[in-house]
Formats: C-alpha cells, structure tokens, sequence
C-alpha cells in the first residue's frame, strides 16, 4: 500500500494517519473540520491536500452515526480501490451502506480499540490503535485493511459483528 486517505482527524484518524505515514504511506487527510485536518497534518499525520485520483485504502474515521454517509459518499466519487472504517459499531453503518445499494466488495469495517479516553488530533499516537476486528469474508477480502492496520503495529482479528462487541466489552473493562 502506497496511498491513504484517512476521513476524520479525531484520535483514531490522526493515530492511523501518523502509523501509516511513518511507514512510508502517503497519506491524505480529511475532515469536515478542515482546522481538524490542518492540525493532524501539522503533527506529521500527512497532508490535507485532496488527492489526486484514487488512493490504495480510504479511512472513515467518522463517529459511527455518520459512517454511512461519509463511507456511501466517498465509494460514488470513488476515491479509493479500498475502503474500512473505524466505527465502533458494525451492524447499523453496514445495513444502512446494504439498504443504499452499494457494492460492499470494497469494504471492511474494522474496530479499533486503544483503551482512551481522549479525542481530537492532539490525542493521537502511533501506538493508539492496538486491535482491528474485521467482519467476515475471505482472507483476500481483508487483505489490504489487514495490511493496512498492520502497517499500525496492530493486530487484524476477524470478528462478525457479535463478537466485536464482546471483544469490545472485554477491552473496555
């Protein structure tokens, strides 16, 4: 993977961007705070400029109420050969992505977890991001989210939708 597009500079965004471009990757960073963006990039997160054309993998890193729509709008305007967010929720973002009649072969949502309790750019680390569990398909399926977090230093499990949960109760304890 070479190129990124990480969508929502808030802690997990900015942790991913700052491990992904320390591994080499180009990373573009967006948000619809573009002050948000502007400081992840001051961090080292990558540029705030908009690509231009189609990155290997593209973040959604956006509350999981919006997931949906900021995941749904950037497969139209297909701004990646990849896709993942980062929701801690996995059920209602992927119904609501199925109901608007996307292709999803592109797409894995994955969840990680950092145990903290902070957010914004400002809370970012590289060592933030620590499990990624991604729901079902193949091993090829997963394959470039899976390199994707392990470019993270993280560890891909794959999980459905109920056993993310669990793992997200156990980490939360």
């Amino acid at each position: 993977m070479r190129t990124a597009l990480v969508i929502g500079t808030g802690l997990i965004g900015t942790s991913a961007a700052l491990a992904l471009a320390g591994r080499g990757v180009v990373v573009h960073l967006a948000d619809h705070d573009p002050e948000q963006a502007r400081t992840a990039a001051a961090l080292g997160a990558g540029t705030d400029e908009a690509p231009e054309g189609p990155v290997d993998l593209a973040i959604i890193a956006a509350p999981p109420a919006h997931v949906a729509g900021v995941l749904a709008d950037a497969m139209r305007r297909g701004v990646a050969r990849g896709y993942l967010d980062v929701a801690s929720v996995k059920g209602g973002p992927r119904r609501e992505l199925e109901a608007l009649g996307l292709d999803l072969s592109s797409y894995i949502g994955t969840h990680p977890m950092s145990g903290r309790e902070k957010s914004g750019p400002l809370a970012a680390s590289v060592w933030s991001v620590s499990v990624a569990s991604i729901r079902g398909g193949t091993s090829q399926r997963w394959m470039t989210p899976s390199l994707a977090w392990t470019n993270t230093r993280a560890i891909p499990t794959p999980a459905c939708s109920a056993e993310n949960t669990i793992a997200a109760q156990r980490a939360s304890k």
